[in-house]
């Protein structure tokens, strides 16, 4: 992930606009061909920051709170929201988007 967002750096500081929203476009989902430098910045970080929290920092927070059986737990639920956790899929990936470990 990291080497994903340093990709992005590279083109923005050169000021190659069409290259770091290709770059930035690998990390994030929404369309990046309007986005402007402070835009793809901010995506390039937020995403960054999203999947340390989600991958490290939260399973962590969960071990220390409760054993590995809280930090399987929340990343299962994490997992099933990203894969599934969208309200447009119904009763079955709505609870996964809505649990408390997914905040």
């Amino acid at each position: 992930m990291a080497r994903h967002a340093l990709a992005v750096a590279a083109p923005l500081g050169a000021g190659d606009l069409p290259g770091a929203r290709a770059a930035v476009g690998m990390l994030v989902s929404r369309d990046v061909s309007t986005l402007d430098e402070a835009s793809i910045a901010s995506a390039a970080i937020e995403s960054a920051a999203e999947n340390a929290s989600d991958s490290v920092v939260a399973p962590l927070a969960w071990y220390l709170a409760g054993g590995l059986p809280l930090a399987w737990a929340y990343r299962a639920s994490n997992t099933l929201d990203a894969m599934v956790g969208y309200r447009k899929h119904g009763i079955f990936g709505s609870p996964a988007a809505r649990a408390p470990t997914t905040c």
